[in-house]
């Protein structure tokens, strides 16, 4: 039981203590009533902080780092504060506390964190020469300081370690991080030119296609990178890359296989393997587990997740692998409202989801029938988020609609076509289909006849 608010627990201890004295027997003598009064009082008092408090170190930081990306930097340094008391400082905190500071400007409080994150083993020199979150710092006699003791740290950490590997993962990651922050910027920026945003996006997608062919050449050569060959950040650089491998979702699945027995070894971050599992079931119409992945519902225009399988025990399952708080708390951070599902609830959502999907198909169908391309290829798309019950023939025939409308559907064809053959049972020769014959002048056909 947790009570958030001290009159209500006051109101508790007196009413605990009154029923307590009611099953007492009269005849204990009033000295020992106080005693008893006063040791039940002495424990639900003591053990007030912990019941008013359910927030555990990794809620905190969740919290720190989502106000650091949004470029909250007093909220989150109050937030990496709170995680900071309840457990020793994960260098990587400790050194995102150490750049809100930089960027607050407070070069005393900035030296502190990045000290107590070298101390606590910080060891990402590369990635801390280049952060331009620290630049405000480089003027100051301590900083080429504290590049030496995080090189030195580097140095003896990579004594049984692929460096090199280690590196060529981090610079990589940096650069991913690096476009997706431009990108963003440019997304929140009302005066951005809309062509600055398309290029932006255009280079994402261009360092996510080299980035995807440099990691199968490293999983071929060295196999999954681990925690002892590559270090934690080359370990977590290493999923990151995947996680953004959209375009090529059997490499994804292949990258799970490959780190599922890691992870009970220590050898791979639990909560990196849920990410990247539920992003490979959602590539493949199906359900996900561990409540990572959401999408913008086309009718309802709000923020939702994607379905989940067994949805009444996903807390459960958040929990077994690490990650940050309950679906709700963790939907919250993206203005999601959920409420974890009874039992009977989940099954009946299910069900209604199922039913949900015939529907959209059927109108689809109907449409497609017509004619009427444009309203067939609409009830597709919304259906294609309705994971769990997408039926391969259905990502076929959304696709043919969606090549029909030219041009301007072969995104949306070539989504369907990759999810189609992610799963694996596609029972027709896909080019030798007439209705996709506009698709083969397209480059990314080149790519999807790869994977055929």
């Amino acid at each position: 039981m947790y009570f958030y608010h001290k009159e209500a627990y006051l109101l508790f201890l007196e009413i605990f203590l009154h029923l307590l004295e009611q099953v007492i027997s009269s005849t204990i003598k009033f000295m020992k009533l106080q005693i008893i009064r006063f040791l039940v009082f002495s424990f639900i008092c003591f053990s007030f902080p912990l019941m008013v408090s359910s927030q555990t170190y990794w809620d905190y930081k969740v919290k720190g780092d989502h106000a650091y990306d949004k470029a909250q930097y007093v909220e989150a340094i109050e937030f990496y504060h709170k995680a900071f008391a309840l457990e020793k400082a994960d260098p990587g905190d400790a050194y995102n506390m150490a750049c809100c500071f930089s960027l607050l400007k407070d070069h005393k409080n900035a030296f502190k964190f990045i000290n107590l994150a070298i101390d606590n083993g910080w060891t990402n020199s590369p990635w801390m020469v280049k952060d331009t979150d620290l630049n405000y710092l480089h003027a100051f006699d301590e900083w080429n300081n504290v590049v030496s003791r995080t090189q030195s740290n580097k140095e003896q950490s990579e004594s049984k370690l692929n460096s090199s590997l280690k590196d060529e993962l981090i610079e990589m990651e940096y650069i991913d991080q690096i476009n997706r922050k431009t990108y963003q910027d440019l997304l929140q920026d009302q005066t951005a030119n809309p062509a600055e945003i398309d290029k932006a996006w255009e280079k994402i997608q261009q360092s996510d296609r080299i980035h995807t062919q440099k990691m199968i050449t490293i999983v071929e050569t060295y196999g999954w990178p681990t925690i002892s060959l590559a270090g934690k950040e080359g370990a977590h650089a290493a999923w990151l890359l995947t996680q953004h491998a959209d375009a090529n979702p059997q490499f994804q699945e292949k990258c799970l296989r490959l780190m599922k027995p890691h992870v009970d070894k220590k050898e791979v971050f639990a909560k990196d393997y849920a990410y990247l599992y539920d992003r490979v079931q959602i590539a493949k119409g199906e359900k996900q587990s561990y409540g990572t992945q959401a999408f913008i519902d086309p009718e309802t225009k709000r923020t939702i997740f994607r379905p989940i399988e067994k949805e009444a025990d996903l807390d459960k399952r958040r929990k077994a692998m690490g990650l940050f708080g309950t679906a709700s708390q963790y939907g919250g951070l993206m203005g999601i409202k959920y409420q974890l599902p009874s039992e009977d609830e989940a099954k009946k959502k299910a069900i209604d989801q199922s039913k949900k999907y015939q529907e959209l198909i059927s109108k689809a169908k109907s449409h497609e029938e017509k004619g009427e391309n444009v309203l067939a290829a609409e009830y597709y798309e919304i259906a294609l988020h309705l994971s769990g019950d997408i039926e391969t023939i259905d990502l076929l025939d959304g696709a043919a609609v969606h090549t029909q409308l030219g041009k301007t559907g072969f995104d949306n064809a070539f989504l369907f076509l990759h999810m189609a053959i992610t799963r694996g049972d596609i029972k027709t020769d896909l080019e030798a289909n007439s209705k996709f014959k506009p698709l083969q002048a397209d480059d990314r056909w080149i790519e999807l006849k790869q994977r055929f």
